[in-house]
């Protein structure tokens, strides 16, 4: 080891990253005349790499946004006992509600006795990401989480395909995998990351709903940046290429994955962005979408067949008719929890159902009722429904009072997370709950920070 090496070390360990930072940049570090601010949010290596490890695994692995968790409030505690004059603690009107509703839902669950310590903890930790990312990030980490998101999501997407073409099938009731002879001899993991679900793609997901649901923070803000490329100053034609193909390789995706709510909610979130454009390029954009949507229509039946299944009473193909008939079984049986508990609900994960799936025909116990208000009126009672529209109803006027066009990104996410959540349940789904609040959460940031992320930071 070089005597600068050693140095390097030696600063690391004594001094911490920060003064590293500055070290390497020819900052003399006791002479250091920085503000207190840039020691706060000045990034370095380690930083840059665990939050874009977090955000691509809240695409890949929730497993490894677990395991990363706790190392971003290390991080947060650290940088807050470290340099306590730049820290504020600024008070949110989510915060009460927030804490409220997760001490509502302890409550149901100790008096339900629905489910241990563990996981009263486990069903209700999401809501830390929007206390970690109001607050305990900068402009840089945020940049950071988005990018590895958004390179993850791309793969996913692009992985969905992989997985049609490998022509695998994995049917669940079965436990059996369907496909070519030649995957036989492939190891038994790599066979299951190749496999499609009930013929749907999934990613690296275990279901197909949640993994295009995934995509809604990753394919709306891309489109938004598209959209309003002169305000963000990303002009050019090589970011409209790469941000073409990104929002192709996601869309493959989210075909394959036939998950009807999700595709209302980015239908929705689209049109939101590009109403909101004025003169000739909202028309454009407007026919734009028109002959994406009508391509899909005439080259892929099974699209236009799962599509029009949405307005449809009648049978159809994909089991497209027998999972509407089962969330209506499923709605009903909340509706009858919610008469029988309608103060204080049957407790977080609570909620079980025993009725025929029709797609797998076995009789199945369900704890989902695939809506997100249903949901929280079973697990909490109309109290905690109540609360809960109170929350969502607190985040649109959050968002709304940010400055266009950020405004517009946010909301068009917001209203997919809640046209998706009316036949989905994601709320109860750990990847979508982390994504959703982690996403809340980074808007707080904005509404902190009016002029987003790309705004020079300043000293409080």
């Amino acid at each position: 080891m070089t005597f600068k090496n050693r140095f390097t070390a030696w600063t690391v360990l004594r001094n911490g990253p920060v003064d590293y930072f500055n070290y390497r940049n020819g900052i003399s570090v006791r002479q250091r005349t920085d503000p207190p601010w840039r020691t706060f949010a000045g990034m370095t290596a380690y930083r840059h790499v665990l939050f874009a490890l977090f955000g691509a695994s809240l695409v890949v692995s929730v497993s490894g946004a677990y395991i990363l968790l706790p190392f971003l409030l290390i991080d947060w505690t650290y940088r807050l006992l470290r340099f306590p004059e730049t820290y504020r603690w600024e008070k949110s009107p989510l915060d009460a509600p927030l804490l409220i509703y997760a001490g509502w839902g302890f409550l149901t669950a100790i008096y339900n006795q629905s489910v241990g310590i563990k996981r009263m903890l486990g069903a209700q930790d999401a809501f830390l990401l929007f206390f970690l990312f109001s607050r305990g990030v900068t402009a840089g980490d945020i940049k950071t989480l988005w990018k590895g998101f958004l390179a993850a999501s791309i793969f996913a997407g692009l992985w969905g395909g992989l997985q049609v073409v490998s022509g695998v099938n994995f049917l669940p009731n079965q436990q059996t995998y369907v496909g070519p002879s030649l995957f036989q001899s492939w190891p038994t993991g790599l066979v299951h990351q190749l496999a499609l679900r009930n013929a749907r793609a999934v990613g690296f997901r275990s279901h197909p709903l949640t993994y295009a649901e995934g995509f809604i923070p990753a394919f709306l803000p891309l489109l938004g940046f598209l959209i309003y490329q002169r305000f963000f100053n990303v002009r050019s034609r090589r970011f409209l290429w790469w941000g073409g193909a990104g929002l192709l390789a996601m869309g493959v995706g989210l075909v394959l994955s036939w998950a009807r709510a999700v595709w209302l909610g980015l239908l929705g979130g689209s049109l939101i962005l590009i109403l909101s454009l004025k003169g000739r390029v909202k028309y454009r954009a407007l026919a734009g979408m028109g002959i994406c949507l009508a391509a899909l229509f005439v080259g892929s039946p099974n699209f236009r067949e799962r599509a029009v299944s949405i307005f449809r009473s009648q049978p159809g193909g994909y089991g497209s008719h027998e999972s509407k008939i089962l969330r209506y079984q499923l709605w009903e049986e909340a509706l009858q929890d919610i008469k029988e508990h309608p103060v204080i609900g049957v407790g977080l994960k609570g909620a079980k159902w025993y009725i025929f799936d029709p797609l797998k025909n076995v009789m199945k116990k369900w704890s989902e009722a695939h809506n997100i208000f249903l949901q929280s009126a079973v697990e909490r009672g109309l109290v905690g429904v109540g609360l809960f529209v109170w929350i969502l109803v607190l985040i649109f006027s959050r968002i709304w009072s940010l400055k266009p066009p950020w405004k517009t990104v946010f909301i068009s996410v917001y209203i997919a997370f809640l046209i998706a959540g009316l036949t989905e349940s994601w709320t109860g789904d750990k990847e979508i709950a982390l994504i959703f609040w982690a996403f809340v959460g980074i808007a707080e940031f904005f509404i902190r920070r009016p002029g987003g992320v790309h705004v020079e930071e300043k000293a409080p």
